[in-house]
């Protein structure tokens, strides 16, 4: 019995050193494995960075490239005589540019448009000439002594053309200033000695000129209107022409109304187609 405890005793034991012995066995191959994997971590950290390296170099080398082309096409849009190359080279035999498609006729419009902006020259510069002392002046007025034929009635009623002297200002035409002056009517003094006036009222001379020999005088509408009849109208005539043909260089007057010429005035009939002279009323009975 004793020897069999005494071997069960040595068993345990002699099983106790081997687990011992299998432990420091497994301890030292693990310090062992722990010791060598950094030396297998530090073989394998280039490979891992070259193998992470190789994609970035690539990427690197495509970005230059697209960055090239980009320029190179930049480079060709900003030649306006070489894209027009191209578009005379796209547009086949026979076949105009108004018939191309919209899109290729932006092409010359968007030189045109370049070239307008371009070309455009620069704007003179304004000069400003400070006006004279003498030139902000109105013209010196002149005066002379006009001839104004007016009418008179005498106590048997009729009409008989009459005349006075009066001083009349000028700056510019003295017939179209003399004539005025008769459409103003006779003076105060003038009424006194018993001077009238058979022009309508509201009479106004639009224009006044002369041509070989014949003043042409535009008046307003309210010349054609006079209420006293055939004899008004003859008076009225007579105190236009009579005062325009004191000037030297008028011997006609032709009437006009609102810058035409009527046949007649009134519904007298009185002509006036053509022009009239002092003796076209010596003549009229």
């Amino acid at each position: 019995m004793k020897n069999q405890e005494n071997s069960r005793k040595q068993y345990k034991k002699m099983s106790s050193s081997k687990d011992t012995i299998e432990n420091r066995r497994k301890t030292t191959q693990k310090s062992s494995s722990q010791s060598n994997t950094p030396k297998r971590n530090a073989q394998k950290a280039p490979a891992r960075d070259q193998a992470m390296k190789s994609p970035q170099i690539v990427i690197i080398v495509l970005l230059v490239f697209i960055v090239l082309i980009l320029s190179l096409v930049v480079f060709m849009f900003f030649q306006p005589d070489r894209v027009q190359l191209w578009q005379e080279q796209l547009i086949p035999p026979g076949q105009t540019v108004s018939e191309l498609p919209a899109v290729k006729r932006l092409l010359p419009a968007m030189k045109e448009e370049v070239l307008n902006i371009t070309e455009l020259p620069a704007p003179p510069e304004e000069k400003v000439v400070p006006a004279s002392p003498a030139s902000q002046e109105e013209p010196e007025k002149q005066t002379r002594n006009a001839r104004l034929f007016y009418v008179k009635v005498n106590t048997e009623g009729q009409i008989a053309l009459k005349s006075n002297i009066r001083a009349v200002e000028y700056n510019g035409s003295p017939l179209t200033e003399t004539m005025n002056s008769l459409l103003k009517g006779p003076s105060s003094d003038e009424i006194n000695k018993g001077f009238l006036t058979l022009i309508p009222d509201g009479t106004r001379l639009l224009s006044a000129r002369v041509e070989a020999n014949t003043a042409y005088l535009n008046f307003n509408e309210a010349f054609r209107f006079n209420s006293l009849g055939r004899e008004g109208y003859t008076a009225q005539l007579k105190q236009i022409v009579y005062t325009a043909t004191e000037f030297s260089n008028v011997s006609a007057v032709q009437i006009m109304i609102d810058g035409g010429i009527k046949e007649y005035l009134g519904g007298e009939g009185i002509f006036v187609g053509e022009p009239l002279t002092r003796e076209t009323f010596q003549r009229s009975p």
